[in-house]
């Protein structure tokens, strides 16, 4: 077998890998985007209802689903272009990349704002019985690492695919 027909096999099976995770983003994205119309629409009914005054709820399931949504969509765009066989260096991945970063950055802020609210909120008006800091009697503010982690790595990876695609241009001029 010839390095070149090793190498067509390599980029086939890539290729596939691509299709399949595109497919799985695309279900999850749908699947995930009815959980979270299905939640909204749970806690609007619920807003009338029994003295229930869960507006800071319903912000948290709004933004929460955004935030979510937008890095399935983002990783889905990102995960198509390999399927029609376009260059993942390119600044416009990067950018994905980037936004990504962004949006995980926007998430850690977003649950370290609920729990402060929730933390320390004199009278509990969410309506539902909720274990603040894994049931602490202190007042604790959480802070989720891993997500600020991801969104580094993620900054991390797009700075290193802006500089491979210009890397990329770079050679593609010179030849």
């Amino acid at each position: 077998m010839t390095k070149s027909n090793t190498l067509e096999q390599s980029l086939k099976h890539a290729s596939h890998v691509c299709r399949v995770i595109n497919v799985m983003l695309t279900v999850l994205l749908i699947g995930a985007g009815l959980i979270w119309l299905t939640a909204l629409v749970m806690s609007f009914a619920q807003l009338g209802a029994a003295g229930f005054d869960g507006m800071s709820l319903v912000a948290y399931i709004v933004l929460y689903g955004v935030l979510v949504l937008g890095v399935l969509a983002m990783l889905k765009l990102i995960f198509k272009d390999a399927v029609n066989s376009e260059t993942p260096f390119t600044e416009k991945q990067a950018d994905r990349l980037r936004f990504i970063a962004f949006l995980a950055l926007m998430f850690a802020l977003l649950e370290f704002a609920f729990t402060l609210g929730v933390t320390f909120e004199v009278v509990p008006r969410i309506g539902y019985d909720v274990t603040v800091n894994r049931g602490s009697t202190e007042p604790v503010i959480s802070i989720n690492v891993g997500v600020l982690v991801f969104s580094a790595i993620m900054y991390s990876l797009s700075a290193i695919f802006r500089y491979a695609a210009l890397l990329q241009q770079l050679s593609d001029e010179t030849v």
